[in-house]
């Protein structure tokens, strides 16, 4: 949560506002007043590095360009059940993918193949109000090994 230290200024404001109102009238003498956090205003170009939730203004980022795992033959062989895996990614506004978090895997043996194609994935960009932003995507990989 990025915003704990507003709620707490704001308490710490609301407390001192309340006490000096019970015990005089008049604003309230400068050193009564504590500064308990400074957090700088935010630009629009702050959002292009903070991973951001798809969600609400935030547009769905396009696959564009999608590489398939290189599974040995071997590994194919080995493998019983169809491989299913959930990914949260991160895709920067260039539309690369700059991480792969695992959420869920059945087939731990095929997880650095798969990873390493996801890596070289490409996106059009996530956008908020028009400029592409980094955002955080999930992934669902099911891929047919035979």
């Amino acid at each position: 949560m990025r915003y704990p230290f507003i709620v707490v200024s704001l308490l710490a404001l609301v407390l001192a506002c309340s006490r000096s109102s019970q015990t005089q009238t008049g604003p309230i003498p400068a050193d009564r007043v504590h500064l308990v956090a400074r957090i700088p205003l935010q630009s629009d170009d702050h959002h292009a590095s903070l991973p951001l939730p798809v969600a609400g203004d935030v547009t769905l980022p396009v696959l564009i360009h999608k590489v398939e795992p290189a599974i040995p033959a071997q590994e194919r062989s080995r493998v019983r059940e169809q491989p299913y895996m959930l990914f949260e990614l991160t895709i920067d506004p260039s539309g690369d993918v700059v991480d792969v978090k695992t959420r869920r895997v059945n087939d731990q043996s095929l997880l650095p193949y798969v990873v390493a194609a996801i890596k070289q994935w490409k996106y059009k960009p996530a956008t908020l109000r028009g400029k592409p932003v980094t955002v955080l995507y999930t992934v669902t990989f099911s891929y047919d090994v035979r």
